[in-house]
């Protein structure tokens, strides 16, 4: 049987691949910045309810806030190739690049976020409650967790790993 962190990748790369394509054929076909906002949005919101969904969750408690900050320091990227639009095949392609890592590390934060929780090492109220110094450490945790991802070599005990690292950047903030 499939673990929920490797169903939730799967929904992760399918979705990511979705988005990729998505920005790449509005841009190609119409070289206008943010032309793909609102379909990447639509694939955004479905990412996160698939994964909260895997994860037993149908309604959280914060999880709407918590995922728009994780999108939000995850974007920065997105954003900057958006100037980039203007140019043919070059700008979708940048466009493509960035909304498929885009959406990886937002899934991947989600995952490491849910197994957090279901580890018991996190509550609920911790999503709500997160400070952004901690959502940058885990935005930082996600994007080398892709990398394992996208290497093929990332395993059960890496997921518990990343899921302690959260919690350390969560307990962390709360010293300070």
């Amino acid at each position: 049987m499939t673990s929920k962190s490797e169903q939730a990748v799967s929904q992760t790369v399918g979705h990511a691949i979705a988005a990729a394509g998505t920005s790449f054929g509005l841009k190609f076909f119409f070289p206008i910045p943010a032309i793909d906002a609102a379909p990447l949005t639509l694939i955004t919101q479905r990412l996160c309810n698939k994964i909260a969904a895997i994860y037993g969750y149908k309604s959280l408690r914060g999880l709407s806030t918590f995922t728009g900050i994780v999108i939000g320091a995850a974007s920065g990227a997105k954003l900057a190739t958006e100037v980039t639009s203007l140019i043919p095949v070059a700008g979708a392609t940048a466009g493509a690049i960035a909304t498929f890592t885009l959406h990886m590390v937002t899934g991947v934060m989600l995952i490491i976020a849910f197994e957090a929780l279901k580890q018991g090492s996190i509550k609920e109220e911790d999503l709500i409650n997160s400070p952004v110094a901690a959502i940058s450490e885990l935005a930082e945790i996600a994007l080398h967790k892709v990398a394992d991802i996208l290497r093929g070599t990332s395993g059960w005990n890496q997921w518990n790993d990343a899921a302690n690292k959260f919690l350390d950047a969560l307990e962390e903030e709360d010293l300070d």
